[in-house]
């Protein structure tokens, strides 16, 4: 179904006329590929970045940023990883990158809504950078420079009022909390994720966010309580999901 599903969508892309809808296109194909193959995403990214410039579209150019510098992470190259989100940052934080925005709804697959106002959209494309800049700081063992970047990246989140956002970010930094021992802090961020999930429907990473619980629960010593999640997570990652990264543990 995903591979189908991705076909469609690249054809779809290369029929595009009208730029703005080959821009949302670039941004599905963009991120989709992210979970799968970091160096079409990093490829598909360079096309968006270039788009997004040409049509002055600065939350956009800041997508596409962030999309590379993730790519770039999960490719191992972090040097050029953190300037290129560092760059992604400075775009979005300031507020005339709202100046000129895409709205409407384009049946994107993405996290930052269309149908936002300007404001709510830069902050959401804030708040997702900062997550991705703790990402990378986890994959290179930076623990507690990943856990603040997770924290801002909450905080404004909230701000935006993008509950779905909300929910990944405290997954991510369920992680952080897990690597610096703090068991019992990452629980209560992936309960939050949990509610935030099923209060909204987003249930993309209900997989993760169930199989984690679980394995808290199962190193806390409730083993039983652990597999019982872990069967949840089997059922979720299953349900709304065609991601293959519905269920990831770590």
């Amino acid at each position: 179904a995903q591979h189908s599903y991705l076909d469609s969508l690249k054809k779809d892309f290369a029929i595009s006329e009208n730029d703005t809808i080959k821009l949302v296109r670039l941004r599905n194909l963009t991120r989709i590929y992210s979970e799968i193959n970091p160096d079409s995403a990093f490829s598909y990214s360079e096309k968006l970045l270039s788009l997004a410039r040409e049509l002055n579209f600065k939350l956009d150019e800041a997508n596409a940023l962030r999309e590379m510098g993730y790519a770039l992470t999960n490719m191992g190259n972090y040097p050029r990883s953190l300037q290129t989100i560092l760059s992604a940052i400075k775009i979005a934080e300031d507020p005339k990158s709202e100046q000129k925005i895409l709205t409407g709804n384009y049946n994107e697959d993405a996290l930052v809504n269309r149908n936002e106002n300007a404001t709510n959209q830069r902050l959401s494309e804030l708040a997702f950078i900062y997550d991705i800049l703790g990402i990378l700081y986890s994959n290179t063992n930076n623990y507690d420079k990943a856990l603040m970047q997770y924290l801002k990246a909450r905080q404004i989140a909230e701000q935006s009022g993008n509950v779905p956002l909300q929910s990944i970010i405290n997954l991510t930094l369920s992680r952080a909390y897990l690597n610096l021992k703090k068991s019992d802090s990452a629980l209560i961020s992936l309960e939050k994720a949990y509610e935030q999930s099923i209060k909204v429907d987003y249930t993309r990473y209900l997989g993760s966010i169930l199989l984690n619980m679980g394995i808290i629960y199962a190193s806390q010593g409730n083993k039983l309580l652990g597999v019982e999640y872990y069967k949840k997570a089997l059922i979720a990652s299953a349900y709304k999901n065609y991601y293959p990264r519905g269920v990831v543990a770590g």
